[in-house]
């Protein structure tokens, strides 16, 4: 029989060896991502839920950009109002 093998990685910060399978280690409230270019850390599990839910407010702001270009371009809303809804979000961001 064949042997699997799984590659491990180590953390951001060194400490801790993620396996494979893993995505993440949370150890002691700390969370430990795998080291890499893509925006992981290591560090409190609420700054990790704070980083997704930005990243889903972002992604939120952008599918409402389309929908208030769309609206403007059918003649559904006017552009002023489109330009005061534009306004309000780059001001509470």
């Amino acid at each position: 029989m064949a042997k699997e093998t799984t590659m491990a990685r180590m953390c951001c910060c060194g400490k801790l060896v993620i396996h494979a399978e893993e995505n993440a280690v949370v150890h002691n409230d700390y969370m430990h991502e795998p080291g890499g270019p893509n925006g992981n850390f290591c560090g409190p599990t609420l700054q990790h839920e704070v980083r997704d839910l930005k990243a889903k407010v972002i992604d939120a702001r952008e599918i409402l950009e389309d929908v208030l270009n769309e609206l403007c371009h059918q003649g559904k809303i006017q552009n002023g109002t489109g330009n005061r809804i534009r306004t309000f979000l780059a001001h509470n961001s």
